[in-house]
């Protein structure tokens, strides 16, 4: 039983992903690195404004603050870039958080109305999130893996729905930034992997 979990631990472990950045050796340092930002057809023209002001608000952030390189925007010339491949974005309407009540509430009262015993019971409880991928090119790093999950959600069934959409942005931008300052101690020497 001891070598079973050893077994699951040791898999599980291998199985995290994480990034590496090239070793550089007699190589002059990296001063800037550019972001690009790629975004799927289905994420709303509104919504990307307001990933991409939060993305910038890290950068700023990161940029006021002494480190290894800057982060410029992408350019086609740029061997040194990350990636932030956003797949899914969706912030939850007051009127999509109503609905949840409804089915959350009725749900089991038609249950046991219809006579059932057992009253069936619902978790629906939607979500702001934004999920991407976070790569770094091949001149940043010579891994075949290397891209990391870059999520943030913010549940909204009994908040205020602007509260929490101001809490995905503010969890979405702080860990960015700290996705920035890994790469900057590995840079550097100083770090480890990315997670």
């Amino acid at each position: 039983m001891k070598n079973f979990i050893s077994i699951i631990i040791l898999v599980t472990l291998a199985s995290c992903s994480t990034l590496k950045v090239a070793q550089r050796k007699n190589t002059p340092p990296i001063k800037n690195i550019g972001v690009k930002t790629i975004y799927s057809s289905n994420i709303p023209p509104s919504l990307i404004a307001k990933i991409d002001s939060a993305t910038l608000i890290a950068i700023d952030q990161f940029n006021c603050e002494r480190h290894a390189f800057k982060l410029i925007p992408y350019q086609a010339s740029d061997s040194n870039y990350i990636v932030l491949d956003f797949a899914k974005a969706k912030l939850i309407s007051k009127r999509h958080r109503n609905i949840s009540y409804i089915v959350n509430t009725a749900v089991p009262v038609i249950s046991i109305s219809a006579g059932m015993t057992i009253p069936v019971l619902v978790n629906y409880t939607p979500k702001h999130k934004i999920n991407s991928t976070f790569t770094l090119s091949p001149g940043l790093s010579n891994e075949k893996n290397n891209s990391v999950r870059l999520r943030s959600r913010a549940g909204v069934l009994f908040s205020n729905v602007d509260a929490k959409e101001k809490k995905l942005f503010e969890k979405y931008t702080a860990r960015l930034y700290r996705k920035f300052q890994v790469i900057d101690s590995l840079m550097s020497g100083n770090g480890s992997n990315i997670e």
